[in-house]
């Protein structure tokens, strides 16, 4: 009995201490509400309280005094604060309290009961019995999650609107009777979007000169010349922008384009980046005799004539990246060796494995100087040589030349021609390139046929045509007053041009001569080119261009169609290259621009 007598005298003292304290806060709380009724505060001051507990964003060396229509953002979070219309209040709005005006808005501010809704004054603010599940629909998501816990319904953090609506679902709505919303009026209105449109354009034509100001309003033509001082700063600013550090350029070692000099910085700026752009494969070391092992570069695939980097490179070795354009994606082509260097440009012919194209060539000459022009089109069946050089006769099928001037050219006249055949700078470069070109190694070098061409004559007919200019009517100036073009000393240069026709597949060697000189006879100099009939045979073939231009890939390396580039990404590339050797060949923009076509 002792026992049960001092657990029920503990649990009496539990009893007594709770309803103490219960009584504690109901007085207390009671005290409060009848002080803010006495000595309420005033409109600004409850604003102000409302805004410290909201999200609304105010800044926060303002005083209650300070609040206004002009200096509050209603701002929730980085998203505009919702707003409930007079029209959607005017069915749940206490008809004893304040009531809605007609086209204003409202925000919410608080859901409480009878005893809460003592802090708010009838005059300013709009009491409004209203559904949970209409409720919710006209505030913020925060603000529904604290609504929710005062009627002690569970709600997660992240939880969506639609996911609080259905915990609504067996909800009682005596709870809801007992509680109501409290509303403020809007203290700005809503713009609409025509509105904000307008204010955007008037301030954007406040930025605008007036006609009517009086420095615009008379404009006087032709204005006055520029002063010596105005004069003086725009040569300034365009020397400046012509000063070589801006127009000079130079190669990158990592993609070996041109570039310019502006936009480089050193290679040793990344030097120990570099290890990413080793590659197996795509290079090869010169080979001076045929007992010489095949060797290649150790180490970053580089172009070593050059000492700089471009930015886009750069960039990309310090996010360990290599770019689709550098070298070591298969793009490495090597230098051009002397032996191949000192080619002409029939030379060249010689030692080319595929025979592409034909020319006939037209040299003008006047009374002192000389000019020439190249007609080029792409061979329909392109020949393949496993023995070079080729035999003289197949030179004939290829090349042609007229010759035109007021008297038959003279020897000394034919030796500025790049048309004559140096036996020695051709079994240097076929020796060269068997040693070191991939696609060379199995070539038969035939001296045989070398010898069939003579070194102080030129190895095709030449005809002639008399002539007392070297100039086409048709395309001369009338301000142009030399007598003739060219050049008076030294080798005679040339420009290429195009010509084809759906009729070229079918025609032979002796009609095409005829095509050719007649076009040169009439001063053509169009540009078009054509495939051949069954263009399998050199289309998507990597080694087409090392084969046809053996001068410019001396190693058979980096030839178009080896990587994942496009044929126009990789000519384009070809173009750009430091050396400028792509640029300056006679050929190959020709054979370039006809591939793509």
């Amino acid at each position: 009995m002792a026992a049960s007598q001092q657990k029920c005298l503990i649990l009496f003292r539990k009893l007594s201490f709770c309803y103490l304290i219960i009584s504690c806060g109901f007085i207390l709380r009671f005290c409060l509400i009848t002080s803010n009724l006495s000595h309420g505060p005033s409109l600004a001051t409850r604003r102000w309280i409302w805004l410290s507990q909201s999200k609304v964003s105010v800044p926060r060396n303002f005083t209650a005094a300070d609040i206004t229509s002009a200096n509050i953002s209603y701002q929730t979070g980085g998203k505009a604060k919702k707003f409930s219309t007079a029209e959607f209040l005017n069915d749940f709005v206490d008809p004893h309290g304040q009531q809605v005006e007609c086209g204003e808005c409202y925000h919410y501010v608080d859901h409480t009961d009878d005893i809460g809704l003592l802090a708010y004054s009838k005059d300013t603010y709009v009491f409004a019995n209203i559904p949970l599940r209409d409720l919710l629909t006209e505030i913020t998501l925060s603000q529904a999650r604290g609504i929710m816990n005062r009627h002690d319904i569970s709600c997660g953090a992240r939880e969506s609107q639609a996911a609080i609506k259905s915990r609504l679902e067996h909800h009682s709505g005596l709870c809801c009777m007992q509680n109501k919303s409290v509303f403020i009026k809007r203290l700005t209105k809503p713009m609409l979007p025509t509105e904000r449109w307008q204010v955007h354009a008037r301030k954007h034509a406040q930025t605008l000169p007036k006609t009517s100001d009086p420095e615009f309003s008379f404009v006087e033509f032709p204005p006055v010349p520029l002063d010596k001082n105005l004069s003086s700063d725009i040569i300034k600013q365009a020397c400046s922008r012509m000063n070589s550090q801006n127009i000079s350029e130079t190669g990158c070692a990592v993609c070996g384009e041109l570039k310019p000099l502006c936009s480089m910085s050193r290679l040793k700026a990344v030097k120990r980046q570099l290890h990413i752009l080793s590659a197996p494969g795509v290079s090869r070391i010169e080979r001076k005799n045929s007992s010489s092992p095949l060797r290649e570069y150790k180490g970053p695939i580089l172009d070593y004539n050059c000492s700089m980097i471009c930015n886009s490179c750069r960039s990309s070795i310090r996010n360990s990246k290599i770019l689709k354009l550098s070298l070591a994606n298969g793009l490495w082509i090597g230098d051009v060796p002397p032996q191949l260097k000192c080619l002409n440009f029939v030379e060249r012919l010689l030692v080319a494995r595929i025979r592409h194209t034909c020319a006939y060539v037209k040299v003008a000459s006047g009374m002192r100087k000389m000019t020439a022009n190249v007609i080029a089109f792409q061979s329909p069946i392109p020949k393949v040589y496993n023995i070079l050089p080729p035999p003289r006769d197949d030179l004939d099928d290829v090349l042609a030349i007229l010759y035109t001037g007021p008297c038959k050219p003279t020897h000394e006249d034919l030796t500025r021609l790049a048309f004559f055949v140096r036996r020695n700078n051709v079994i240097k470069a076929l020796e060269w390139l068997k040693l070191n070109h991939r696609d060379y190694t199995d070539i038969e070098i035939s001296e045989e046929n070398l010898k069939q061409y003579s070194e102080t004559e030129i190895p095709v007919s030449i005809v002639y045509r008399e002539s007392s200019s070297n100039k086409v009517p048709e395309g001369v100036s009338k301000h142009d007053l030399e007598v003739d073009h060219g050049v008076m000393e030294g080798e005679c240069s040339f420009t290429v041009h195009g010509l084809t026709g759906e009729s070229i597949d079918t025609m032979s060697s002796e009609a095409l001569k005829a095509a050719a000189l007649k076009h040169l006879n009439i001063g053509g100099s169009m540009l078009a080119v054509g495939h051949s009939s069954e263009p399998e045979s050199i289309y998507n073939n990597p080694q087409l261009y090392p084969q046809m231009f053996p001068w410019l890939f001396p190693y058979g390396l980096g030839g178009i169609g080896t990587t994942s580039l496009s044929d126009k990404e990789h000519k384009r590339h070809l173009l750009m290259y430091h050396d400028k050797r792509f640029q300056t060949d006679i050929n190959f923009p020709f054979v370039a621009f006809a591939m793509s076509r």
